[in-house]
């Protein structure tokens, strides 16, 4: 069994997601400032997460500054 989150939580669901490749390079450059490198979608959970203001996951948030 992998050890990513879809493996590890069945209940989330999958979609797709169309973007500029400017916007797609500007989400890598954030990744890429991360301490630990998440992955793409891991990167974009994060993202969701502190745009909406939730802290539910325990992940660390962006910096907004």
């Amino acid at each position: 069994m992998s050890n990513t989150p879809d493996a590890i939580d069945n209940k989330t669901e999958r979609f797709e997601l169309r973007l500029t490749s400017d916007l797609l390079a500007r989400v890598d450059e954030w990744r890429r400032n991360q301490p630990d490198l998440p992955t793409r979608s891991e990167a974009f959970r994060r993202l969701v997460e502190a745009g909406l203001g939730s802290k539910t996951t325990g992940k660390p948030e962006a910096d907004g500054t």
